[in-house]
């Protein structure tokens, strides 16, 4: 919860985000470790929900970090990628969701 909480108060811009590239790093790493480790996505839908607020932060990261995600979403369950999907559907977010085929949808 107190990721989610430092993305809705760092809500900021893409630039802002690609200045501050050490703290995204961060940010994303640890988002990967929640999505990798976390059994019940219902404990991870805060900080999905909060990253929607930053979407300059999704903007900013390079390709290999984005695939990292990426590779992070996929690894859970195919119902819980499918609520990924729709929470992230139609938002720069959506990116790191894979395609649609990858989960059989």
């Amino acid at each position: 919860d107190s990721l989610a909480e430092l993305l809705e108060i760092w809500a900021c811009t893409e630039a802002f985000w690609r200045h501050h590239r050490e703290f995204a790093k961060a940010v994303t790493k640890r988002m990967e470790e929640l999505l990798l480790e976390t059994d019940d996505l219902d404990d991870v839908l805060p900080l999905l929900q909060a990253a929607m607020t930053a979407p300059g932060l999704v903007i900013s990261l390079p390709e290999p970090t984005m695939r990292v995600l990426e590779l992070a979403v996929r690894s859970r369950r195919a119902a819980d990628i499918v609520r990924i999907r729709a929470i992230f559907a139609g938002s720069p977010w959506e990116a790191i969701c894979g395609k649609e085929d990858d989960t059989g949808g």
